[in-house]
């Protein structure tokens, strides 16, 4: 056995056909004639392709931070959520607007900055004297 080909030796094997262009010179199998020349490939370059463009974001609307404004009230949402937490929205809101008014930290949403003031308000409330720390209405301990 042939290892090259994996043929029994003595064994003729076929050359394979070529799907390459034809020698000039030689017809095809069994024509006997000369093949006419082809003109030479011609390369031609590329078209340069189109510079792409950056995207461009909008601008964004910048919102300034400002000083709490004297009209402000809790509204609805506030007094609900408030109520829900177990904490007293006048209370807060007075506290809230004596600490920013000492600070003079300004805000850009001060209904945003209210409404975390009251989810933070009860683990800043006095503790019991027995010192256990505040848990909401809802809460019930894990049993082991």
């Amino acid at each position: 056995m042939d290892p090259l080909s994996g043929a029994a030796s003595g064994a003729s094997v076929a050359p394979e056909a070529s799907n390459g262009p034809a020698l000039a010179g030689n017809g095809p199998a069994g024509s006997g004639g000369p093949v006419p020349q082809q003109p030479p490939l011609v390369l031609v370059p590329a078209a340069p392709k189109a510079p792409r463009l950056a995207r461009v974001k909008p601008p964004r609307l910048a919102r300034v931070k400002h000083q709490l404004p004297e009209t402000w009230a809790p509204n609805s949402a506030h007094r609900e959520l408030a109520k829900a937490i177990g904490v007293d929205a006048s209370a807060q809101a007075e506290q809230f607007r004596d600490h920013f008014a000492a600070n003079g930290e300004p805000k850009q949403d001060w209904d945003a900055a209210f409404r975390n003031w009251i989810r933070r308000s009860p683990a800043y409330a006095p503790r019991p004297a027995n010192g256990q720390r505040w848990a909401p209405p809802d809460y019930r301990p894990r049993k082991l």
